[in-house]
């Protein structure tokens, strides 16, 4: 069985490949993740069903679903911001979106010394992986503000509930984003189950057109 990967894969694991694992949540973190929508993000609603969004450090604005959730998190490298979506049909894997902030002068976690490169990271996280079936689309640019970001889709097979049994075989699809930020960058993916992927990509685009990096 393919050991569970972690809930946010940090630029160290990014060098290794690992894309990462939502675990399904218990009630109790579905709860806190929505306090701390309310109390540590600016979350505004609309006209239609998405939200400006943006963390406490201000770093970033974009939109997202209104019945999302989302929540923070530091790491050895920058920062993290996880967005709670919905279950799949079969209840066994959680939708969401998680964006790693890559700070280039902060060293990277287990001394390994500074964060890698964004070119690196776009490298490693399409590597092919016999072991999971990790496939990938070729990189595409996209226009984000007054930036570009580096996406591409990647497919790989892995074992859910990871904190379940039994688990079962599915395949998770990932959007994934890289946007450069100086020596700075932030990387973006909306992850499903296969099944559901088509009908989150208007999300995803919808996410990205929204995003602006303060200053930039």
């Amino acid at each position: 069985m393919i050991p569970p990967r972690p809930l946010s894969p940090t630029p160290f694991l990014m060098a290794q490949g690992t894309l990462g694992l939502r675990p399904r949540p218990r009630r109790g973190a579905v709860l806190l993740a929505a306090l701390l929508v309310a109390c540590e993000a600016r979350l505004a609603r609309g006209q239609d069903d998405f939200g400006k969004y943006s963390p406490s450090s201000g770093r970033f604005t974009c939109e997202l679903p209104l019945d999302w959730h989302a929540f923070e998190e530091e790491e050895p490298a920058g920062f993290a911001v996880h967005v709670l979506g919905p279950d799949d049909p079969a209840g066994s894997y959680r939708a969401g979106i998680d964006v790693h902030f890559v700070d280039g002068g902060r060293g990277a976690p287990a001394g390994g010394g500074s964060s890698v490169p964004a070119k690196q990271a776009i490298e490693t996280l399409r590597r092919s992986d016999k072991l999971t079936g990790r496939q990938s689309t070729p990189v595409k640019r996209f226009a984000v503000g007054k930036g570009l970001a580096r996406t591409f889709e990647v497919w790989e097979t892995r074992f859910v509930p990871a904190e379940l049994a039994p688990s079962v075989s599915q395949v998770i699809h990932h959007f994934v984003a890289v946007i450069e930020s100086g020596d700075d960058y932030y990387v973006i993916r909306l992850s499903s189950s296969e099944e559901v992927y088509v009908d989150l990509r208007d999300v995803f685009v919808r996410f990205l057109k929204s995003f602006r990096i303060k200053g930039a």
